[in-house]
């Protein structure tokens, strides 16, 4: 495997392939609520326990989630699949983040979604807390994969056959997906998908580090508009971009040589020896370079945006 993480990967795959060969019923089915307060972006989480009968058919589900992702022809963590520090971008298609549930970035969510079971519900159905993800858990809640879908709809217009004639579906439908977005093994947090990452990295939390990580750099020498810098960090899509904070570039920004070259590059305006954020458009390109979305063209030397960026791997 090419991961710099190839420890981590082995740790995935291991945890799917237990579910590609589970025998027995030492996993549970949970309905997942997770809420986003519309003031602050604070996440919550509810747990409704559930249960699929008979046995088999649950085993069987188990086992299909685990052999998309490690036994197929084509699994989806296959030999050329990378696993690498969560640092907010998006993720390329054969990639999983992993982030140790004791980072500040998730350490609330974390050990709220960790404390969860204790006030886990069980009482009516498990629709009752509008659930939009399951959890399937091991029997110590060590290992859990989570899916980020809504679990139940209402089919329109579908019948069931029964007593010799087709009747309307009128109940909730439960649907289980077999993509799987995040998996929690121990203190550690895989992100699958970037909805994965989301469902722990709340906007409270994206602001905090950018609020900090602002203020940090609004106090080196090479740096005017700090007011401006401080406002636009706050706006738009700059605080997930905060995640993706680059100190090793700051630092080497205090080179006024490479300060010039970057300032000319990205067009953003120098004056002095220092970076001039007073103007937004020249704060914006400021974070996009510190925090790994601005890159240059190896053909045209031009500047451009990125989605993301790893180290170059020969």
């Amino acid at each position: 495997m090419r991961s710099t993480f190839a420890n981590e990967t082995a740790q995935l795959c291991k945890s799917f392939e237990a579910l590609a060969k589970c025998e027995d019923n030492r996993y549970s089915l949970h309905a997942i609520c997770i809420g986003r307060s519309p003031e602050n972006g604070e996440i919550s989480y509810a747990a409704h326990s559930m249960s699929i009968r008979p046995e088999e058919d649950w085993i069987a589900y188990l086992n299909e989630v685990g052999t998309g992702y490690v036994g197929d022809k084509k699994p989806i963590i296959s030999d050329d699949f990378d696993v690498r520090p969560y640092d907010g971008t998006p993720l390329d298609e054969n990639e999983a983040f992993v982030i140790t549930g004791k980072d500040g970035r998730v350490k609330k969510c974390f050990r709220d979604f960790c404390d969860v079971w204790a006030t886990e519900s069980v009482e009516r159905g498990a629709d009752s807390i509008d659930p939009n993800a399951i959890a399937i858990c091991d029997d110590s809640k060590c290992c859990i994969f989570l899916s980020l879908r809504k679990p139940f709809s209402i089919l329109k217009h579908k019948f069931w056959y029964a007593d010799s004639s087709y009747k309307k579906i009128s109940d909730k439908i439960l649907t289980l997906s077999t993509k799987i977005d995040a998996v929690i093994v121990g203190d550690k947090l895989y992100f699958m998908t970037i909805a994965g990452a989301q469902a722990f990295v709340s906007e409270s939390i994206c602001k905090k580090v950018a609020k900090e990580k602002a203020e940090e750099v609004a106090k080196l020498e090479y740096i005017s508009g700090a007011e401006t810098l401080a406002a636009i960090s706050l706006t738009g899509l700059n605080p997930r971009r905060y995640l993706g904070y680059n100190a090793v570039r700051v630092a080497d920004l205090g080179n006024q040589t490479k300060r010039r070259d970057v300032a000319k590059t990205f067009g953003i305006t120098y004056s002095k020896g220092k970076f001039d954020l007073t103007d937004k458009s020249d704060a914006e390109k400021f974070i996009k370079v510190i925090c790994n979305r601005g890159m240059v063209d190896p053909f045209t030397e031009g500047p451009v945006e990125v989605s993301s960026a790893k180290a170059w791997e020969g």
